[in-house]
């Protein structure tokens, strides 16, 4: 229950800075729980209360760019084209990215030893989104009649960017370092 009122405070915040047009007053929240406690549905659910578009998607489905496979962009773009959304409809996107443990090596795991550097760097890609001023590119296809690649480029400084994953042993460190 606790959980689940501090997450309606992030998508009604995230709803107000939407509805009056300003920036948004939170970028990211962490969400650490077991797998299958139902994460990833609270999340799609509070979007469609709050009228937010809300792309979840997880770690092992997408590529860091230049890494064969479709990176962060790739699905953006699938998902504003299928959901029928123009770029500004995603000016206060929800990206709930599960299975975030997965590619951030908490703890004693590190890049070299467990992980790979693709893992290295989706993981940057997806910081990078935390970052103001930062842009998304979207290729939207190849202009036949001049050749010209189509670019969208998305403004992703009022995203709620969502960190999802299980964590495992990250609540014993959190405890510990604020001396609980």
């Amino acid at each position: 229950d606790e959980a689940l009122e501090k997450m309606a405070v992030m998508f009604f915040l995230q709803s107000m800075c939407r509805d009056k047009n300003i920036d948004t007053i939170a970028r990211s929240m962490l969400s650490i729980g077991p797998t299958g406690c139902g994460k990833s549905e609270s999340f799609r659910r509070m979007g469609m209360i709050c009228g937010l578009p809300v792309l979840i998607v997880n770690s092992s489905h997408f590529t860091a760019v230049g890494w064969k496979g479709p990176n962060l962009s790739d699905l953006v773009l699938q998902f504003m084209i299928t959901n029928g959304y123009q770029p500004q409809d995603l000016k206060y996107l929800v990206l709930v990215i599960t299975e975030f443990d997965k590619i951030a090596h908490h703890g004693n795991r590190i890049v070299s030893d467990g992980g790979t550097d693709g893992d290295h760097d989706q993981m940057r890609q997806v910081m990078d989104l935390l970052d103001k001023g930062n842009h998304m590119m979207l290729e939207n296809g190849i202009d036949r009649m001049s050749g010209s690649v189509n670019n969208v480029r998305i403004c992703t400084d009022n995203w709620l960017v969502v960190l999802d994953g299980a964590f495992e042993g990250m609540g014993e460190i959190i405890k510990k370092r604020l001396q609980l």
